[in-house]
């Protein structure tokens, strides 16, 4: 929710969606309808060696161990 604040702050625009790349341990830790309702946004969650995940800036690779990559838009 930080991480909208601070992208609504600095662009001055609404991001529409939020993509949530965790490791595949951690991904039961992540309910993407609770974020979504949480966010007000579009919430979805990868896992960081889905082959069918939408990454364009490849921050999945950023991900880490308790520490998710998250990509806004």
């Amino acid at each position: 929710m930080n991480i909208v604040k601070i992208i609504r702050e600095k662009t001055g625009e609404e991001p529409e969606s939020v993509y949530i790349y965790v490791m595949p341990f951690e991904v039961a830790n992540f309910n993407a309808e609770v974020l979504s309702k949480r966010t007000g946004k579009s919430v979805k969650v990868f896992i960081v060696n889905d082959k069918n995940k939408y990454d364009p800036e490849n921050k999945a690779g950023k991900a880490k161990p308790g520490r998710p990559a998250i990509y806004i838009e």
